[in-house]
């Protein structure tokens, strides 16, 4: 798979494409609150996530990216580190084998390259349902990795479950209710580092003229868990 789809493993990973690869994802992630960091794009794609499985230990995860496909291994999060296993897939196997074996609709986004110093940060922007929702992650080479975070970058979800995989499948399928308490999330987080207001100037890619799909207002909504 190439490696602006799935990110080069660390330690005793392979990337080499066609091979599957055992990696260690060292990351963190981040809500975004604004959008300067579009004037630093090197790349963008965009990504369809189909969650096959999840399970004690981790989650089995199906994604189709610039013409591409690979099954993903994830392992449970150790702190910000977790064990993930890549096979490479056809397009058709990943097809059939989404249609057998998901069940559940896929999570889109396009996925923007932002360079910052010497890291490349992964802002996504969901699209479908959870439209409006921006993160952010960056993989780092160890957990004690001096991390400065751009001024795009707002409160840290790493750990926080509503902003899981899983979660954001399990709202698109309970409906527009679910998915707006996703949503009242983000801004009930934001809104509690930032202030309140802070988030309402950006949540997505609104159209000029139209208002953001999220803001303070929404934040009494209950949230998802993980």
């Amino acid at each position: 798979m190439p490696r602006e789809c799935r990110k080069a493993p660390v330690g005793n990973g392979t990337s080499d494409h066609g091979r599957a690869g055992l990696a260690l994802e060292i990351e963190r992630k981040f809500l975004v609150v604004h959008d300067t960091w579009r004037s630093r794009i090197v790349r963008s794609q965009h990504i369809e996530d189909h969650l096959i499985a999840v399970f004690p230990k981790g989650k089995v995860r199906i994604r189709i990216c610039a013409g591409t496909a690979a099954l993903t291994l994830k392992g449970n999060r150790q702190g910000i580190r977790r064990s993930e296993f890549h096979v490479p897939l056809t397009l058709a196997e990943a097809a059939l084998m989404a249609e057998e074996f998901g069940g559940a609709p896929p999570l889109r986004k396009r996925r923007h390259d932002v360079a910052v110093s010497s890291l490349v940060w992964h802002v996504d922007e969901y699209t479908g349902p959870l439209s409006g929702l921006v993160t952010a992650d960056v993989e780092l080479p160890a957990e004690d990795h001096p991390l400065v975070l751009p001024p795009w970058a707002g409160p840290e979800i790493t750990a926080d479950c509503r902003f899981s995989s899983a979660a954001m499948v399990r709202a698109i399928q309970h409906g527009r209710e679910a998915v707006a308490c996703v949503m009242a999330a983000s801004a009930a987080v934001a809104a509690q580092e930032q202030g309140p207001g802070v988030y309402r100037l950006y949540a997505g890619s609104p159209k000029s003229g139209d208002e953001p799909s999220v803001h303070p207002a929404d934040a009494n909504a209950s949230s998802i868990g993980g």
